[in-house]
């Protein structure tokens, strides 16, 4: 669900691009957007329709949350689409940006009544490794050059595939 949810990125990228940066339309690619999500939540449509979308079950709520962490991501695409086109290097603003985002937890960790966790188990270890190098340092490298190479609103296309290869990983 989260996967779905998220989805709707390249919606919040064509939106936002047009409001706060002031980016055309692109039609074709809105149009794509939405046929891409319409598609998605047929593939889910039991998952959805067996969810329990009351207001005190939590599930509401979460999805706001989601909607409201896709539209930030969106701005911050829209922002390394930027930041790319005035020669910024791409290596040092990905690093900035994840410390800023690392320090946003651990002060809103510091505020609150959640606690830090670490295991030292090795599956736990080697995860963790993976999660920061690969899916993070490497993936989101990766995927802002392609944002700076061809846009933040083409790139965001990724968004409505992720759950559809998260649904076969998960057959297989």
């Amino acid at each position: 669900m989260v996967a779905l949810i998220f989805s709707t990125l390249t919606l919040f990228t064509v939106f936002n691009g047009f409001i706060f940066f002031k980016k055309p339309i692109r039609w074709p690619i809105l149009f794509g957007a939405v046929v891409g999500i319409f598609g998605l939540s047929i593939i889910f449509s039991t998952e959805i329709n067996n969810t329990d979308w009351s207001l005190n079950s939590g599930v509401v709520k979460g999805f706001l949350w989601m909607l409201l962490a896709t539209f930030f991501a969106s701005i911050g695409m829209l922002l390394s689409g930027q930041m790319q086109a005035r020669k910024m290097p791409l290596v040092q603003s990905n690093a900035f940006s994840m410390l800023y985002g690392s320090l946003i937890v651990v002060t809103y960790v510091g505020f609150s009544d959640v606690s830090f966790s670490y295991s030292t188990s090795y599956s736990y270890v080697i995860s963790l490794i993976y999660l920061a190098l690969v899916a993070s340092v490497i993936g989101f490298g990766v995927y802002l050059k392609l944002v700076g190479n061809i846009g933040a609103d083409k790139a965001s296309y990724v968004n409505i595939f992720t759950p559809t290869i998260a649904l076969l990983l998960n057959f297989f």
